[in-house]
Order: structure tokens, then sequence, then C-alpha cells
């Protein structure tokens, strides 16, 4: 299995890791330990006019940890563009503090993204403190 595990996603790393992403048409897993804070400058992301092709052919999971909650849009963004880029994609698992993230509207803004792939589903998973 091929598997990617990264740790804070932002302005200045993104490049980059489309950069690994480009070059890794077998990726199958990603595991972000810190989640992200990104959310381009003009509303309109430049970098997924190539979209990597294990988007479309061998992504199938990606898993996201929150540390401290999540606190606006520049945290679901990337969880967006994953949602409605990678065609392959089976499952996205959001982890997160317990009592530090209301899951009913977590799903809802979730819910609002759209969706590449008709099979994902999406697992919230409150993780313990400390």
């Amino acid at each position: 299995m091929i598997k990617v595990t990264s740790d804070w996603i932002s302005s200045i790393t993104v490049k980059g890791l489309w950069g690994i992403l480009r070059r890794s048409p077998h990726l199958r897993s990603l595991y972000f330990r810190l989640g992200f804070k990104y959310y381009p400058q003009n509303g309109i992301e430049e970098l997924l006019h190539q979209v990597p092709s294990c988007f479309v052919t061998e992504l199938t999971k990606i898993s996201v940890k929150f540390r401290n909650g999540i606190g606006g849009p520049e945290e679901l963004f990337v969880v967006g563009i994953f949602l409605e880029k990678v065609v392959a994609l089976r499952e996205m698992v959001i982890l997160f503090p317990e009592d530090c993230v209301d899951e009913e509207n977590l799903l809802e803004s979730l819910s609002k993204f759209p969706k590449g792939s008709k099979k994902c589903r999406i697992s919230l998973q409150a993780q313990p403190m400390g």
C-alpha cells in the first residue's frame, strides 16, 4: 500500500503537497495529522487545473485529524477539494477532539461540497482530548 502522511498544510506547503500528489499515480491513502489552514487568496484554486492522476484511479481513503476543532472555511477548504476532485475516493475520515466540534453542523457543512465519487462515505470520529 502506498501511503503519504503529512503534518500541517498551509498556503506555504500546499504547492509541495500537490507536487507530490502529481508524482504519485498509485497513491491509495492520505493521512493529515494536523489538518489544514488553507484558503486561496482569490477564492480560486489554480493548483487544480491539472488534477493528479491518483485522484481518478487509486486514492480511495483520506483521513484528516483536526487537533483543535474546526474553526472556519480555511480548515474545510482542502477537504472540499478532495471530496469534489477525488473520483476514486471511497472514504473520507474526519477526526476531531471530542467536545470541540458540533458533529451535526460539521456534517451539514461537508454535505454542501460537491462529491466527485458517488461511493464516498464520510466518517466523523471524535477523539479523546490529550
